[in-house]
């Protein structure tokens, strides 16, 4: 079994983000990034640098995906302990979402996150 390396699964999630959003999207999201790399090449070194630094601490979707699913699990335990088994179900559906996440290898954006692709064409 070939092992990738982490920019070859960065490179391949990528893919299959922009294979599974809409063209209009994809378009919107490319005029953006070139909107960006526009302002960026006028400005200081300082400026890309601190750029850069607040892309790197920005949540990746993966990353907001599985603090959330935690958080939503979590309480839907809780819930089911002490208040309703019904509740139980909670976690059940988050972790079927996370499984189909992990199956797919994708899902829709979280609004407001951003993929290691944004953050990579950002940077060059």
């Amino acid at each position: 079994m070939q092992h990738l390396t982490p920019s070859q699964l960065r490179r391949l999630q990528e893919d299959v983000v922009r294979r599974k959003t809409s063209q209009e999207i994809n378009e919107r999201i490319d005029r953006q990034i070139e909107r960006n790399v526009g302002y960026f090449a006028t400005q200081s070194k300082e400026a890309i640098s601190d750029r850069i630094e607040e892309l790197e601490e920005e949540w990746d979707v993966d990353r907001l995906l599985a603090r959330n699913a935690a958080v939503i699990a979590l309480s839907g335990t809780a819930l089911g302990a002490f208040l309703h088994r019904s509740f139980l179900v909670i976690p059940l559906l988050v972790t079927s979402f996370l499984w189909h996440h992990m199956q797919k290898g994708w899902c829709p954006p979280p609004a407001g996150a951003t993929t290691d692709g944004d953050k990579d064409s950002s940077r060059n």
